[in-house]
């Protein structure tokens, strides 16, 4: 994965890499969403709420559609989504404390073992 901000203070930096590993690490079930998301209502992404836990640990979670979220007109978000190719990419939008968001676009890959 890569990070294409530059300048970025020490603790936004930490932040993203945190959020990546995270990502990461449950990246094969938001794919398996995203993918049958996308085939069933377009293109869209998976939002995640942060800031709160349901019980089992987990934090929800869902698909919302491009029209859903350009009502939070934001323009970085808004360019992840009509640029990405929902066969090989995601979109992954978490929202986090004090109405901030953090969004990545996402390259999928599947190994298979043989």
């Amino acid at each position: 994965m890569t990070v294409e901000r530059n300048n970025l203070p020490a603790w936004a930096e930490r932040e993203r890499w945190n959020d990546l590993a995270w990502i990461a690490t449950n990246l094969p079930n938001f794919w398996s969403a995203a993918l049958l998301a996308y085939q069933e209502v377009g293109r869209g992404a998976i939002v995640v709420e942060t800031n709160f836990r349901v019980s089992g640990g987990g934090h929800p979670s869902a698909y919302l559609t491009e029209e859903q979220i350009a009502r939070y007109e934001d323009e970085e978000i808004n360019r992840l989504i009509t640029g990405y190719t929902p066969e090989e990419e995601l979109v992954v939008i978490l929202l986090k404390e004090q109405q901030r968001t953090s969004a990545y676009r996402l390259r999928a890959t599947l190994s298979t073992q043989g």
